[in-house]
């Protein structure tokens, strides 16, 4: 097994470890009787030769199929064997010639010592040919990796250079809230400091009360998510404002506008919360203004569909009647009359 693989004489293998742990401490424990009895070892005898003749079938096996070192062990196996077999067959008819186990055994344990020797040289050969290139293998290793750190080098200043385009404040939250890397430029110009390693209640939730609910809350989702399932994100992200409010130390209110997503691992493990900062007074403002200048259209509108709608006997009433005011102020107003000019 420790030759070919671990998949190699599997039953075998499981059956004299199994019988191993069985009979090893009754062998320990009981008195000689036991494990001299002629039925324990005919059994033992069994047990040795159905191993061995599944190995040596497997062998058999793989030396068809041409893996490597299979014939070496088989070979000199089966005639290691055999040798014990003619012993045996030798010591029955009394032959002079039978001690061949030895020599059989000497054969099987060279093909062993062959096949050790040739890994060993095999081992040393890999070891001098690295040891010639060893410096060609570090100039190469280390190109790749100077070629590595030059393209992540690369690809982080593309991201920081994205980022800081941006009109939008970008950071991430790690654990306990705190601000890490990367933060876009623009979260200063948004909070007016810089904001990287300081706590999300210092910077985006400062003029929260922390005995409120929605501080809490807050607070909760950020120790329970992050380095957790992002299952927990998924069921607990409606606790996080989309808008925030902000006065304190401003002349007028500011409206931030916050999107917010958890990053994750390959493990669908959320390691950060990324957040998206957008501060919306201006464009709430422009809003505003738009929907007041819809509404003095819309009076305007209505004004005119009201004049539009009047009939023409309507309107020129309404003429006479203004022409004849008119007469009558101007009357008022040669005479003198202030009274009747007003009226």
């Amino acid at each position: 097994r420790s030759i070919f693989a671990k998949n190699f004489a599997g039953v075998s293998f499981y059956i004299a470890i199994s019988l191993s742990l069985i009979l090893t401490p009754l062998i320990l424990i009981l008195k000689s009787d036991f494990y001299s009895n002629k039925n324990i070892i005919n059994f033992g005898n069994l047990i040795f030769s159905i191993t061995g003749i599944l190995i040596l079938i497997e062998l058999l096996i793989w030396t068809f199929k041409g893996k490597k070192d299979a014939a070496i062990v088989f070979y000199p196996l089966t005639f290691a064997i055999m040798s014990l077999f003619y012993e045996f067959f030798a010591i029955k008819n009394g032959f002079s010639f039978r001690h061949t186990t030895s020599f059989g055994m000497s054969v099987f344990l060279f093909s062993q010592s062959y096949i050790l020797a040739r890994k060993f040289n095999e081992a040393y050969s890999t070891a001098e040919r690295l040891t010639e290139h060893l410096q060609e293998e570090v100039d190469i290793q280390t190109k790749e990796a100077k070629d590595q750190s030059e393209r992540a080098q690369k690809s982080e200043k593309d991201v920081k250079r994205l980022l800081n385009n941006m009109k939008q404040a970008v950071f991430a939250l790690g654990e306990g809230g705190k601000i890490v890397p990367p933060v876009s430029d623009f979260a200063k110009s948004i909070f007016g400091k810089e904001i990287e390693g300081h706590n999300i209640f210092d910077v985006l939730f400062e003029e929260l009360d922390d005995k409120s609910e929605i501080y809490h809350k807050i607070k909760f989702l950020i120790d329970i998510c992050i380095d957790e399932d992002s299952l927990q994100y998924e069921t607990l992200n409606d606790y996080l404002p989309r808008e925030v409010l902000k006065k304190e130390g401003r002349s007028e209110e500011q409206v931030l506008k916050v999107n917010y997503s958890p990053i994750e691992d390959e493990n669908y493990i959320c390691r950060k919360i990324l957040l998206v900062v957008e501060d919306i007074t201006e464009v709430l403002k422009l809003e505003k203004e738009v929907e007041l200048e819809k509404e003095k259209a819309s009076i305007k509108a209505v004004r005119l569909q009201e004049i539009v709608s009047n009939s023409k006997k309507e309107i020129k009433v309404f003429f006479r009647e203004a022409l004849l005011q008119m007469k009558q102020a101007k009357n008022a107003a040669n005479k003198g009359d202030i009274n009747a000019f007003f009226r």
